[in-house]
């Protein structure tokens, strides 16, 4: 990999992604073969070819395994980001269902539906919200705070696939841009 165009090219779809991608582009700072560097911030990712997705997650999102199977950052603390295990699933799929105290009752609440967790958000948490779903027929993003609790449905990203939604997931992350409001580190 030379940049970063060309390590998440496999996640855009769209013109809106690649104007994305090339202003992620433009504020890196140093690109290596496991760290992506920005002003604040750095992206750890990896590539594994042995790691498959389960056809159990939603297709947009098994795809990005594609693109690579692991891309984290520092989320105040815990990490933030994108990781299949090499079960075929997100790494946080079974810390959603040992969280206590009021995030924890609204994981339950979700519980009889598997794969729960989407992407790693630090001391939160973003999941599959299979009351709804996405444009493409997939099931939606859903939000909930560690602090506040309450399930907070993510319709920014209503007409978006698992693919674009991670792009801007770094975007807001990596750059501070806000497209996708419901959710916070």
């Amino acid at each position: 990999m030379k940049d970063l165009k060309e390590l998440l090219k496999g996640l855009c779809e769209s013109k809106e992604d690649l104007e994305i991608l090339d202003n992620l582009n433009k504020n890196v700072q140093n690109f290596s073969e496991d760290i992506v560097e920005f002003e604040d911030f750095e992206l750890e990712y990896e590539k594994n070819e042995e790691i498959i997705a389960s056809d159990k997650l939603p297709k947009s999102f098994a795809e990005i395994t594609n693109t690579l199977t692991a891309i984290f950052w520092d989320a105040g603390g815990p990490e933030a980001g994108f990781s299949i295990n090499q079960s075929g699933f997100s790494d946080g799929d079974d810390w959603i269902l040992a969280e206590e105290g009021e995030a924890g009752k609204e994981f339950k609440k979700v519980a009889n539906k598997r794969p729960i967790n989407s992407f790693m958000a630090g001391q939160n948490a973003l999941f599959f919200d299979y009351s709804r779903t996405l444009s493409n027929g997939e099931p939606a993003l859903a939000f909930v705070s560690h602090e506040g609790g309450g399930i907070v449905a993510v319709k920014s990203v209503d007409k978006l696939n698992y693919k674009q939604i991670l792009l801007r997931l770094i975007s807001d992350n990596m750059i501070e841009t806000s497209y996708i409001t419901e959710v916070y580190f």
